[in-house]
């Protein structure tokens, strides 16, 4: 038999927003109330349909109006849930911004403002930056964008190039091409770079991953190898490989492959086997239109792309 927390669930991830506030004013303990589940969730951790059971996620169209109906309610927006073992990154805000149900539904932006505009720590309850950094980890660009424009903070090198801050990027180096030390990214949610070659190396990954070509190219002038590999999820791999397996349409990715092809062909990057599935894979076989001059991108078993240049 379901309980109303079950109801409330079903209501939330199916967009039932008259069943919800129904439910929320004869039960009004369930707007504090959490999941039986290992994961413990509130009922505004669904939305962000991340880290809970498989079937449980799903981003219906009307989600932001869920939301609200939530946050309005009472929900606490930065609730911690025990979603990937718990910490202080397991706020709804941080699963959003991570996950691809709402991304996919178009409303992933909307729902970070939502939640921000609601008091959500845009810095992460830590102040860390966990919000940003996630979702320039796992390449919500539109995310990226929104958690900015909320006012998330931009602090080091590698923020400022994964944001496509190119003025503060700029501003971190000095007339003879040094690194000022400010720019060091010093929090936990990046390999840390060993060195200031490295270290630029990580912000040119992130730049490409989000396709900051203005980044890019300031970086490539400050005497980055184009063909260098670095780690952001996973890898090391290529700037390259980084640009064409971000969650951004064909048109989006096109002005960047072929810039960084067309500087000295680039190297290619590949998938590795065993790399989570999902992050590119279904974008991983698509290929530009049959004839048409420009590069082709060809999935292969192993999750190998291969780009070829067809003049």
């Amino acid at each position: 038999m379901n309980t109303p927390f079950d109801e409330a669930v079903t209501a939330v991830i199916t967009g039932d927003a008259a069943a919800l506030q129904k439910l929320l004013q004869e039960n009004p303990g369930l707007i504090e109330a959490r999941a039986p589940s290992e994961h413990q969730s509130t009922l505004l951790h669904y939305v962000a349909a991340n880290g809970i059971e498989d079937e449980l996620q799903k981003t219906p169209p009307n989600a932001v109006e869920i939301a609200r109906i939530l946050l309005e309610g009472g929900a606490e927006v930065d609730a911690l849930a025990e979603t990937y073992g718990g910490g202080t990154n397991q706020t709804t805000l941080c699963l959003l911004v991570s996950s691809a149900h709402p991304a996919d539904a178009g409303l992933q932006p909307e729902l970070v403002k939502v939640l921000c505009d609601a008091g959500a720590a845009v810095n992460g309850v830590a102040d860390d930056g966990a919000p940003l950094a996630t979702a320039l980890m796992f390449s919500y660009t539109k995310a990226v964008d929104m958690l900015v424009q909320c006012g998330a903070r931009i602090d080091n090198l590698l923020f400022a190039a994964g944001t496509g801050d190119l003025d503060r990027v700029r501003s971190w180096f000095s007339s003879d091409g040094r690194l000022d030390p400010a720019a060091v990214y010093d929090g936990p949610h990046f390999p840390i770079a060993e060195d200031e070659e490295e270290l630029v190396e990580q912000a040119f990954g992130l730049a490409c991953y989000h396709l900051r070509l203005d980044v890019i190219r300031f970086l490539i002038e400050k005497g980055v190898d184009v063909n260098s590999r670095t780690r952001i999820l996973g890898g090391p791999w290529t700037g390259l490989y980084w640009a064409a397996h971000g969650f951004h349409t064909q048109e989006e990715e096109r002005p960047v492959l072929e810039f960084l092809i067309d500087w000295g062909r680039a190297g290619v990057g590949a998938w590795c086997p065993g790399f989570r599935p999902g992050l590119g894979q279904a974008r991983a076989g698509n290929e530009m239109a049959s004839g048409e001059p420009g590069w082709r991108r060809q999935h292969h078993p192993g999750f190998t792309p291969t780009f070829i240049w067809i003049p």
